[in-house]
């Protein structure tokens, strides 16, 4: 049975959908689980579902960098100590016809579903916060990085950038021990 007992994990994008349930089964299979989202609230309902004790609820944008990092220095340095994993799920929806699509709209999503979740990995990648045993990363990507649709140009692109990325990555860090993937996932059905 997969094991995750006394494994310190993050999970962006804790408050819904796939982060959430990825935060409830993490804490069941024994990890402790910095939670971050921008919505306390909602961060503090998934939370409430969540088994086992010691883990940290971190309202953050992720795209606000050094406020993160800042914040994650204390928490990692005070109660964790090092970094396992991190599970990057950060995410919004933007369907919006290509032709009504301007850069803005491609930044936004490039820096929510890739830059940020590589600012966490090379921050949690530090000598000072990477467990010795290494440690593995997971974006959640979409089947949409491989199928396109009509309306999701910029989602597209920010998920087709993850599945190049991610390999690039995984030669890049294996010599520190540290596995990295990508999870394409279809339409998931949440509030």
């Amino acid at each position: 049975m997969l094991t995750l007992q006394d494994k310190n994990i993050i999970i962006t994008g804790a408050s819904s959908g796939i982060g959430k349930e990825c935060a409830i089964l993490a804490s069941k299979i024994g990890a402790r689980v910095i939670l971050i989202a921008r919505n306390k609230e909602k961060l503090e309902t998934t939370l409430s579902s969540m088994s086992g004790k010691g883990h940290i609820v971190l309202a953050n944008d992720v795209t606000d960098y050094e406020k993160l990092k800042n914040d994650l220095s204390e928490i990692i340095e005070t109660d964790f100590k090092c970094i396992n994993g991190i599970v990057h799920c950060a995410g919004r929806e933007m369907t919006k016809p290509f032709f009504l699509t301007k850069a803005e709209h491609f930044r936004e999503l490039l820096e929510v579903h890739l830059i940020a979740g590589l600012e966490l990995i090379r921050f949690c990648s530090k000598k000072d916060y990477l467990s010795e045993e290494g440690a593995s990363y997971v974006f959640i990507s979409s089947i949409m990085a491989e199928l396109g649709s009509a309306g999701l140009s910029s989602h597209c692109a920010s998920k087709s950038a993850i599945t190049s990325t991610v390999k690039a990555l995984a030669l890049e860090l294996a010599s520190k021990k540290v596995r990295i993937n990508s999870v394409e996932p279809g339409y998931v059905m949440t509030d």
